[in-house]
């Protein structure tokens, strides 16, 4: 199986449908809410905690990722989706017994393998496939199919869960699928892969997207940004934890960048979860607000998608992600006054108020949620030699705990707080091109990576 590219797209496949399951669970509740507050007796705020506690506890597990992927990543992978598969015969039994302390328990245990997942965005695509149009669709498969079983999660509870009995049925029946996930992780992880000759780093797809997309460079043959030297970045001696963190802490573009990206990405975790109560004081049914956050996050998966294939549109990526910040911070202020009375006369009817509410969620999803894959090797770059499973996770870490913190705040059923979130998001991303990026090398034109002298095992699923 070493070596077969086969085998790596079953890698791919495998990190895609724990990806999926995993995200799929975190709706069960959000979606249900009337039904989850009759089954457990709690209010509001208490069904939001079923949400954020699994965002909460990715949190610590990001560090934990980060401090035992490099040395044993089959180890740390087998853990983080088995925690996934616990989380979801854990709301079985939550379920069957009305227990609220079960059900926040069950979305605490989905904290390791989202974890697991969101440090595999950048750094898995990097070691499997080659530099070029490859590496970026995969990549964006990555990423999106995240955000897929997010948003299907959503949808889905809110088309099939209508009573207590039928909720009891649902996750009976996604705890068995959700199983699946690790006989898959261990039939396709049962043998090391060779790195690529050509991997590299993330750095590489950084400068390509920073200096714009070339028609060459697209099909990784060799054009793009560097000139035509495509074959690999410098491999450098890995560094620890805590250098990593030295080296990202000390800089000051990536930072900015990095709580920018943060912050957008936590307004976009924050909406489809808190959408349902702020719709539902404007009339809409709970069937209409998961329409509306099943569009939200699907507009990201699309916008996502298209930026990791030849679509992509050509030029600068620093003007382009400027403008997904600033126009997402527009959208998600126009929704926050959209829920105000005045807006019902501007409306007109219910159906008119709809239309404009899905056409907001459509642009502020694409943006809060699709500028990931665009943006994520960006950022990284900013920090190489730094890996990827540092530079990313720590985006990711601070996306998930800010969004927790965003969702707990937004109980009240207006956006205000991620109108205001989403201004600073896009504020900072501006102040960082204020600062000038650091010096990079240029890549070697050696064609074997001292990165790919020794086989390693791709254990991210």
């Amino acid at each position: 199986m070493a070596g077969d590219d086969a085998a790596r797209w079953l890698v791919l496949a495998s990190f895609s449908f724990h990806a999926f399951c995993n995200q799929f669970m975190f709706m069960n509740f959000a979606e249900s809410v009337e039904i989850s507050k009759e089954m457990f007796k709690v209010d509001d705020a208490d069904v939001n905690w079923l949400y954020s506690a699994g965002m909460l506890s990715a949190v610590p597990s990001f560090f934990l990722v980060m401090a035992f992927s490099e040395s044993d990543r089959w180890t740390t992978s087998f853990i983080g989706i088995s925690c996934t598969v616990v989380s979801a015969w854990v709301r079985v039994l939550a379920v069957s017994q009305h227990n609220f302390a079960l059900a926040v328990a069950s979305s605490a245990f989905l904290g390791p393998g989202t974890a697991l997942i969101c440090t595999g965005f950048a750094d898995l695509p990097m070691q499997l496939f080659p530099h070029g149009l490859k590496r970026k669709v995969t990549a964006g498969i990555a990423v999106q199919s995240t955000f897929l079983g997010w948003g299907m999660g959503g949808l889905l509870a809110a088309l099939l869960i209508k009573s207590v009995s039928i909720l009891s049925s649902f996750v009976l029946v996604q705890a068995v699928l959700v199983s699946v996930s690790l006989p898959v992780f261990l039939f396709v992880h049962n043998q090391p892969l060779e790195p690529l000759s050509n991997t590299g780093e993330c750095v590489m797809l950084g400068r390509d997207l920073a200096a714009g997309y070339g028609a060459e460079g697209e099909q990784g043959s060799g054009g793009g940004a560097d000139g035509g030297l495509t074959e690999s970045i410098p491999a450098k001696a890995p560094m620890g934890m805590l250098p990593s963190f030295g080296a990202m802490l000390s800089n000051w573009r990536f930072i900015l960048q990095a709580s920018a990206c943060a912050v957008l990405q936590g307004v976009g975790y924050t909406l489809p979860a808190v959408q349902e109560a702020v719709f539902a004081t404007r009339g809409f049914t709970s069937l209409e607000c998961a329409t509306s956050g099943f569009v939200f996050i699907m507009a990201g998966v699309v916008l996502g998608m298209i930026l990791a294939s030849p679509l992509a549109p050509s030029g600068k990526a620093p003007r382009l992600v400027l403008a997904f910040f600033w126009i997402g911070t527009l959208a998600v202020v126009m929704l926050q006054q959209s829920v105000s009375p005045q807006f019902a006369n501007i409306a007109g009817s219910h159906q008119g108020a709809q239309i404009i509410h899905l056409c907001l969620m459509i642009v502020g999803g694409g943006c809060t949620l699709g500028f990931l894959n665009i943006t994520l090797p960006v950022v990284c770059a900013e920090v190489h030699p730094v890996s990827e499973v540092y530079s990313g996770g720590m985006i990711e870490l601070l996306a998930f705990g800010l969004g927790a913190l965003l969702t707990q705040w937004s109980t009240d059923g207006q956006f205000k707080v991620c109108a205001g979130a989403s201004f600073v998001s896009a504020f900072l991303m501006t102040v960082s091109t204020m600062f000038p990026g650091a010096p990079r090398e240029e890549p070697e034109t050696s064609s074997t990576s001292p990165r790919a002298s020794a086989a390693v095992e791709v254990g991210i699923a």
